[in-house]
Parts: C-alpha cells; structure tokens; sequence
C-alpha cells in the first residue's frame, strides 16, 4: 500500500497500522456467521486527482463437528482434493458424458463408517428431471478447494438428487459447492432435505452458481468460491435415507452444478431467537426462531421463571426458521417469559 493511501474494511476500520513498510499486512477476523468483508481504498493519482477503489471478499464460517466425509463430485478421472474421502472422485462418467445417473456407491467415512451415495435426477415429487452431465473443465491451479470445483456434475433442467444411506442416527450439517469454471449458471438453487416421513423440505438454504463476468479454470481461487457454497442440516435416524435435493428449477437460469460435499457430524443445532413481536393491545405474541427442518419442538411460556406452561410438546418446523404464535395472552401480567426445545428420538 503506498504511503499516501488510505484504507479500511467494514467492521473493521482503518487498517493502514496493520500494514508494514511495503505496505503489505494482515487482519484477523472471526465473524460468527457468513460476511462479506469490502476493502476501500482512496488516494491520488498522478495528476493528484483523489481516486478510490474497493473490492469485497465473502468469508463463509463453517459448522463445527467432526469431519464425517469431503466428497469431491465430478467426471471420473478429474482431480480431486487430497483430502477428499479417499482422496478419489465420486462419479459415474467421464467428461462430456451426458444423462447419466450414479448408483448406490460404497463408501467408507472418515469415521470409519461404510455408508452408500447415490446421485440421479429424480425432484421431491418423484419424478425424473433433465439429466446429469459429467464435467471437467481442466486443470486449475491445484490448491485445496479449488481442486474442488474443476470437475462436477449439473443438470440443465434444475434438479440434482443425492441420497445417503447407511448414516448413523444424530445431526450433520452440509456444504455444498456449486460453480461451473467458464461459465455464468443458477442464481438460486434451493437446498431441500428429506424428513423423518420420507418428504422433502425447503430448508431456506439458496446457493448460486451466478458468476459475472465468468472465471476459466485457470483463475480459480479459494476467495471466488466463498460466494458459490451452502450451509445447511438434517438428522439422520440411522435407518431411513437422506435425500438432499438442489433444485434450480424455479430460477432463471436452471443450470444447477454441484462440485462437492462436506458432511460433518454431530455439529450443535442450537436455537437462537431471531425475533419476538408483540403489539400492545393484542393477545398474541409471535415469536421466530432457528430450527431444522423435519424436527419438532416443545415449546413453553411463564410469568415468573418458577412455574412453566407448556404450550405445544410437538411444535412442527417451519425449516431453517419457524414461527409460533401464542394465541390468548394474559393482559393482566407485566411480563411473559419463553423457552424452546427440541424434542430428540
């Protein structure tokens, strides 16, 4: 940075200090959910006209667990990351193979688990969509992460299905990476998983495959592809498979891609509150919580901390977030207190 240039970052500020006499530094974050940091710079050109410059980095924070699996997915013979599940490619063709569905596959976990995948067309009403097409856009710079996204699998029409079977009961959550090197695809892919009945829910979750201008394989970068991943969970119940469904289908562009898998195991699923509302003169408060999808929650109300009320002992999700309503509010009490629970088993 030179001498004459100021700069700062959002949520950070003034970071000139942080630089040495190169005008090269570093910043230590730890946002506690994904951010997007902007560094802006200003200073003079050289007719000492004032310029300024800007430039935004995605920093995804991902779940805590143990690592269960990295599936790198993609046209056979591609290269995966060295620290994918075996370090080998999950595929079921070669590049420029089109229509092509992965059967049930034998796989054993990080935790030394034997577990199966299974990736096809098939959308959450049963029915086959499109078709996969097996993709490797060649070699890009071949550090971790990238590795990831060179190769892939995507279905024009909007809809890629992953089943896991074999997984032992508990809560995992996912990342999943979508972007095609070479070209600009899906701005929102929905994240649906299957619940403990079989159905698929909208988890809220929407990733992007959305690049403008487009980046070649060889310009790959671990920044670029902050922006092109997806956070989410579902709880396995140790017997029934887990669907998990990225569908494009309603986007304007329909292109899903999907380039890996990060599955972890027995992450926390904390429940955080988002919001309480209440208008005086009503009987009803609504209260707007986290939760999985497929679970249930028990959900309880008190005036004074000691005795609790319970007001639904099987609270049905709503997705990654779930309203409740408490309908028929005392009026002649000043205060009213909440707590939420999941039910577990």
């Amino acid at each position: 940075m030179r001498p004459d240039v100021s700069a700062t970052i959002t949520g950070v500020g003034p970071v000139n200090a942080s630089t040495d006499a190169n005008g090269v530094g570093s910043i230590v974050v730890t946002p506690a959910e994904a951010t997007v940091y902007t560094l802006s710079v200003t200073g003079n050109d050289a007719g000492g006209e004032t310029e300024t410059g800007s430039r935004a980095l995605s920093v995804p924070v991902l779940p805590n667990g143990t690592n269960f699996a990295l599936l790198d997915i993609g046209a056979t013979g591609g290269r995966p990351e060295p620290g994918a599940l075996g370090a080998s490619q999950v595929g079921a063709a070669t590049n420029g193979q089109n229509g092509v569905n992965m059967l049930p596959t034998s796989l054993t976990s990080e935790t030394g688990v034997s577990f199966t995948i299974a990736i096809d067309n098939i959308s959450p009403e049963g029915v086959p969509v499109g078709g996969l097409d097996w993709r490797d856009r060649g070699d890009g710079p071949g550090t971790p992460e990238t590795l990831l996204v060179e190769d892939f699998v995507k279905n024009n029409a909007g809809m890629v299905r992953v089943r896991l079977g074999g997984l032992p009961a508990g809560d995992y959550d996912v990342v999943s990476y979508h972007f095609d090197p070479d070209f600009d695809q899906c701005e929102s892919i929905a994240v649906l998983v299957s619940d403990a009945n079989g159905d698929a829910v909208d988890t809220g979750v929407r990733g992007s495959a959305f690049m403008l201008p487009p980046v070649t394989v060889a310009g790959l970068s671990a920044d670029l592809l902050a922006d092109h991943i997806s956070v989410f969970s579902f709880r396995s119940d140790g017997v029934s498979e887990v669907s998990l469904y990225f569908d494009g289908r309603n986007a304007g562009d329909m292109e899903v891609p999907l380039d890996a898998l990060r599955i972890l195991q027995g992450a926390s699923s904390r429940i955080e509150v988002l919001s309480i509302r209440y208008a005086p003169g009503e009987n009803e408060v609504s209260l707007d919580f986290t939760s999985r999808p497929g679970a249930n929650y028990l959900i309880e109300a008190s005036d004074d901390l000691i005795f609790w009320e319970e007001l639904d002992d099987a609270f049905s999700s709503g997705g990654e977030q779930s309203t409740f309503t408490d309908l028929g509010l005392p009026q002649d009490h000043p205060r009213r207190f909440y707590r939420i629970k999941e039910n577990q088993g």
